[in-house]
């Protein structure tokens, strides 16, 4: 059995390592100049739950502070994910490393059995997941995002899950027009 969000602790110490050097490198909190474009839009390709599990995003700035977001993609093996939501920046003054909170309702999980050997059951479950990462700006239409998210729903009840809550990292690239 496998469920998508599962990271192995090398991934999540090489995520958390990359974003240790991130934050401590100082032209990620440079300030931009005062006449600087803010785009309304952005467009993003990546891996979890804001880009449909494997796919597009696209992101719509509603103020400095709030983004509506939707995102949709491949779960595997011919399923489609998606995903509704939004982020919120509580430091709009930083314009080139964003830190964000991020809620997002849509596919969260996937689980594949494999019964006498030859047939193969795969389904996909949705649910909520919240939590918190970045945006780092490193040009002023191009950036790169990284979230962890704990996520909670609802797996097909007849796999016997003990426990319905895990955690899954996102991260994507986005272009912002």
């Amino acid at each position: 059995m496998i469920v998508y969000g599962r990271a192995s602790r090398w991934l999540f110490r090489f995520i958390l390592i990359g974003t240790f050097l991130l934050i401590i490198n100082k032209t990620a909190f440079a300030e931009e100049p005062p006449q600087s474009k803010i785009y309304p839009f952005r467009l993003g390709v990546g891996l979890g739950v804001p880009y449909g599990v494997l796919g597009f995003n696209l992101s719509f700035r509603v103020n400095d502070l709030v983004e509506a977001s939707g995102g949709y993609g491949s779960a595997g093996d011919g399923f489609k994910g998606w995903a509704v939501g939004g982020r919120i920046y509580p430091f709009p003054e930083l314009k080139r490393f964003r830190p964000r909170l991020a809620a997002f309702y849509g596919v969260i999980g996937r689980v594949t059995t494999t019964t006498d050997n030859t047939k193969r059951t795969i389904d996909v479950f949705e649910g909520f997941a919240l939590g918190g990462g970045f945006e780092w700006k490193f040009f002023s239409r191009h950036s790169l995002d990284l979230d962890l998210f704990y996520a909670t729903g609802e797996p097909p009840a007849k796999y016997g899950f003990e426990n319905d809550r895990f955690f899954i990292i996102s991260f994507g690239y986005g272009y912002h027009f």
